[in-house]
């Protein structure tokens, strides 16, 4: 996609605190089932484009480790749930040297996603889902 495309273009960023259940299952879905055709991508809020229909991830993502993508996912989806960035401006990092810290829960009209969304924030990165139970169970959510 040529710069000048990207512009043209909403990314899910715009969508933080305003979206509703259906599309944040949408936005897992699509995501992880595209990073399984592709390769896994830590991708942010930005980095998912809103084309009509559809939700795509931006040409220059960054390559992933599984666990890592999974991770920023949900972070992601946490974000756009409630405009609020998960372990404030620290992330992983935060996470990793605080590993009993709170994950945090999705706005009450989301709630049905925490579960799901705590899977994929697991400190220890042995025990996150994979892409393809995250596409399946995101699958079944829509």
């Amino acid at each position: 996609m040529k710069t000048n495309d990207l512009n043209k273009h909403l990314t899910a960023d715009a969508l933080a605190g305003y979206c509703m259940e259906s599309t944040l299952w949408k936005i897992l879905f699509q995501m992880a089932d595209f990073m399984l055709e592709s390769q896994p991508m830590a991708i942010n809020p930005d980095d998912i484009l809103i084309e009509r229909d559809r939700f795509v991830i931006k040409d220059n993502a960054l390559p992933a480790s599984e666990p890592d993508a999974v991770w920023k996912l949900a972070a992601s989806i946490c974000y756009i749930s409630s405009g609020h960035i998960v372990f404030g401006q620290n992330g992983k990092e935060y996470q990793k040297s605080h590993p009993n810290v709170k994950l945090p829960v999705l706005q009450k009209e989301h709630s049905a996603l925490t579960p799901l969304i705590h899977k994929c924030l697991d400190a220890d990165e042995t025990k996150r889902i994979s892409l393809q139970q995250l596409s399946q169970l995101a699958k079944t959510g829509l």
